[in-house]
């Protein structure tokens, strides 16, 4: 499992325990689609990796809407989605949904199922949907610096800003005023 899937996972183990839930998960957009990346409770195993179209379920719907919903009996809700459910081998009665959100917009779903606690459960659920967001984001972050670093393209450059590093502050904003300089002449004119 990736650090991301070990972080995410403890995140969602984190919150069922807290809000006494049957199951906790997340799901993220990948591709125009929900995909379950990280699970704890009843029907772990068999939700992790389903893709649902954005707009399906009460989990399409928090993404879609950005907004979070507390379904006290989904049997009762059109949005629930009891194909996907069944396919787990677990039938909720209630939901709580959050949006994971990036600083564009919903990316992701925290669903917590069947839970006993009642008290502040929906602070709870957005401060774990605040976490998750935060994991993701340094996830994403994480592979464009190591994207960036991995291109050959850019390998002389930057062993030059590595070694710059070490450089007084003087040096560096002159290396800084010099890079400025080259790559404003090369663009094209405004």
């Amino acid at each position: 499992m990736s650090a991301e899937g070990e972080l995410l996972t403890a995140i969602v183990a984190s919150t069922r325990d807290r809000l006494h839930a049957a199951a906790c998960s997340v799901a993220l957009v990948e591709d125009g689609e929900l995909v379950f990346r990280a699970a704890s409770g009843a029907g772990a195993a068999e939700i992790l990796g389903v893709r649902l179209p954005i707009g399906r379920g009460i989990a399409g719907w928090v993404v879609t809407s950005g907004q979070a919903i507390a379904v006290s009996d989904v049997h009762r809700d059109q949005r629930f989605d009891a194909e996907t459910a069944q396919s787990t081998g677990y039938l909720p009665t209630s939901i709580l949904a959050v949006p994971v959100e990036d600083d564009e917009g919903p990316i992701g779903v925290l669903e917590v199922l069947d839970r006993s606690s009642e008290t502040h459960d929906l602070d709870v659920a957005g401060d774990a949907a605040r976490q998750i967001g935060l994991v993701v984001e340094l996830t994403r972050n994480g592979a464009e610096v190591d994207a960036v670093l991995a291109d050959p393209a850019l390998r002389d450059l930057i062993a030059l800003v590595r070694r710059l590093g070490a450089a007084d502050e003087r040096d560096r904003e002159l290396a800084v005023a010099l890079l400025s300089a080259v790559v404003e002449q090369r663009s094209p004119t405004r």
